[in-house]
């Protein structure tokens, strides 16, 4: 079984890529740049060490550039990754589904192999750019809850450039 820690923070990765990269709007084509700062991360009776290490790895996880192609961007919304259950979060259900314009407020849990993280997302989704918000909750197997709250903001940059990643991974 996997470690918890690691199952709520793949589940917020998974849910953050999907919606840096897609949106009601339809997001434009080319070259997009994600941005994530952590702003918390708390597990109870977790070694510095190790939660610096997470830090880091959550930190560095997103910070990327990425090419959307035109087919990608034809196809991505945000309604369409929620139904799908999260995409590679797991099966995900989820109590609010709020997205109106560029406004997205969800609320949900996803669970993987007997594990559950709560997720909740707030922020903005535009064409060209994203300001989003993700809290993930998840009780380890000694009973407390860890916590961990990344902003993720997205814009894009003009054409696709060289040596950007090949695409983005979309709902």
């Amino acid at each position: 079984m996997r470690n918890p820690i690691i199952f709520a923070a793949a589940a917020s990765l998974a849910l953050l890529t999907g919606c840096t990269d897609a949106a009601t709007s339809k997001r434009e084509a080319g070259n997009w740049v994600n941005e994530v700062d952590l702003i918390k991360f708390e597990v109870p009776g977790m070694p510095p060490e190790m939660k610096e290490s997470m830090t880091q790895m959550m930190a560095s996880a997103g910070n990327n550039n990425f090419c959307l192609t035109a087919e990608e961007a034809a196809k991505s919304d945000l309604e369409s990754l929620l139904d799908s259950s999260g995409g590679n979060a797991g099966e995900c259900t989820w109590t609010k589904k709020e997205v109106k314009g560029a406004n997205v407020d969800v609320v949900g849990s996803c669970a993987q192999n007997g594990q559950k993280a709560d997720l909740a997302m707030t922020g903005t989704l535009e064409s060209k750019r994203s300001d989003i918000t993700i809290t993930t909750k998840a009780k380890l197997p000694d009973g407390n809850e860890m916590e961990m709250v990344m902003r993720v903001k997205s814009k894009h940059t003009g054409a696709c450039q060289a040596g950007s990643e090949n695409s983005a991974a979309v709902g």
